[in-house]
């Protein structure tokens, strides 16, 4: 069974949509000053290309307008890239199915439909996730659908049943990282994934020593960073140690280990790979270089429209640039 829905083929040579996500380019954010200045952001946004991000302002419209440019992008690539890009937008659509799960807990029908109106989710995901009585049947054809991939995705249930969505989301988001990079999928797309899973790891070894969690996270495999290596770290209960762990693997130096430092090195290191990847001739990583941009800009739009009544020396050093 597919995770996504079938496209039909165009035949659009991969020159054309570089030309076409070149000039796209153009349109996005370039500079966040105007937002930190501004007396009211939702009002600023509508003298940009966002504006219809007014009548919604809020993280689900963001996303959902993300997804819209995720639709575009895919229908206009050829087989070929279709078959390269399609582990990238199976993982960005696990945080939609998590989204319409949350709705469907909520009795929020309308929102899922809302929702899945620009996914590429496959029909037999949207109907599961429209259709389902409840929260936990939905989770169940969710479950069933993933397994029929592979074998790793079985008991995720159980996970949503004893943990909640926020630790399924976590541990579907994982098993499928670890699926992939054991996948024979393209190299640009796997060193991509390889850098997420250290990013993730780094976020919830933090994650677990600011907050003395007592359990211990799972760790994903497959990044640059040893598992073993941040349980050592977890053992010593050293929360500086993060500091030496990023500046060797980013390159980045931070004063202290607290939340918008370790986040903001990570997805800078993320932004510079994926800027040096996108010079390459093939066209493969300038078109990933557009996707990881557009998911950093739905990200600060997030930042700014949720937290508009925040200080906005604090928001300043919540946006990446």
């Amino acid at each position: 069974m597919e995770l996504l829905q079938k496209i039909e083929n165009r035949g659009y040579p991969t020159d054309y949509l570089l030309s076409r996500i070149r000039g796209r380019r153009a349109n996005m954010i370039a500079d966040w000053r105007p937002f930190l200045v501004t007396p009211d952001p939702i009002e600023y946004l509508s003298t940009t290309y966002y504006k219809d991000l007014i009548t919604s302002p809020g993280a689900e419209a963001v996303w959902r307008r993300l997804l819209k440019e995720h639709n575009w992008v895919y229908l206009q690539m050829n087989s070929s890239l279709q078959d390269i890009f399609r582990p990238y937008f199976q993982y960005s659509e696990i945080k939609t199915i998590l989204f319409a799960l949350r709705y469907k807990e909520g009795r929020e029908d309308r929102k899922i439909d809302e929702l899945l109106g620009f996914s590429l989710l496959s029909e037999e995901i949207k109907e599961n996730l429209r259709d389902s009585e409840d929260v936990t049947s939905a989770i169940v054809g969710v479950e069933s659908i993933f397994s029929s991939v592979s074998d790793r995705f079985r008991g995720i249930k159980e996970i949503s049943l004893k943990e909640g969505l926020k630790e399924l989301e976590q541990r579907l988001t994982g098993i499928y990282l670890e699926y992939m990079i054991d996948s024979g999928i393209h190299p640009v797309i796997r060193e991509y994934f390889a850098h997420i899973i250290d990013l993730r790891n780094i976020i919830a070894l933090y994650k677990h020593l600011w907050w003395d969690i007592k359990t211990s996270p799972h760790f994903i495999n497959g990044g640059s960073i040893d598992p073993g290596r941040l349980g050592d770290v977890i053992k010593r209960k050293d929360i500086f140690r993060i500091n030496s762990i990023i500046r060797k693997l980013t390159g980045i130096m931070i004063e202290s280990p607290d939340a918008t430092n370790v986040e903001n090195s990570l997805l800078k290191w993320v932004r510079k790979y994926l800027v040096r990847t996108g010079r390459g001739p093939s066209g493969t990583g300038l078109i990933l270089d557009y996707l990881w941009r557009c998911y950093i800009e739905a990200r600060n739009l997030g930042v700014i429209l949720n937290g508009r009544d925040i200080d906005r020396e604090i928001i300043s050093g919540e946006l990446i640039n």
